[in-house]
């Protein structure tokens, strides 16, 4: 069983021209090491698109790509050893979201990430 207390994760990004260059690191405080994966994504903090039948009627954090390991096949894989910090990173256009609720897309641009201890089932999805 794992405990969350020995995690800890800190996400980072940053403009860099066109792109919005993020920074994931993690650390295991355990004892021994422990291998992970970094479940992570590029959101919309708010949805320029509304929809009916909600308080809230712009979604918050919606989805728009994800940040897979360099051959794009599935979910960055860290192994992390107690009291040493792993860092991974990924550069994605700004365009990759859209501005809303008078924000930029840059400003709009917000990286969410997870640490899972299995790998999930990730499948690549192709419409014609």
């Amino acid at each position: 069983m794992f405990n969350a207390n020995d995690y800890s994760l800190t996400v980072s990004q940053s403009v860099n021209g066109n792109n919005m260059d993020i920074e994931i690191s993690a650390m295991y405080t355990g004892s021994g090491s422990k291998t992970v994966y970094i479940y992570a994504a590029g959101t919309e903090k708010t949805s320029p698109e509304a929809y009916s039948g909600s308080p809230n009627p712009n979604p918050h954090h919606v989805w728009q790509d994800w940040l897979l390991n360099s051959q794009g096949t599935g979910f960055e894989s860290v192994t992390l050893t107690s009291g040493n910090s792993v860092s991974k990173s990924w550069s994605k256009p700004i365009s990759t979201v859209r501005g809303a609720g008078g924000q930029s897309a840059a400003d709009n641009f917000l990286t969410v990430a997870a640490l899972l201890d299995r790998r999930p089932f990730f499948k690549q999805q192709h419409t014609c």
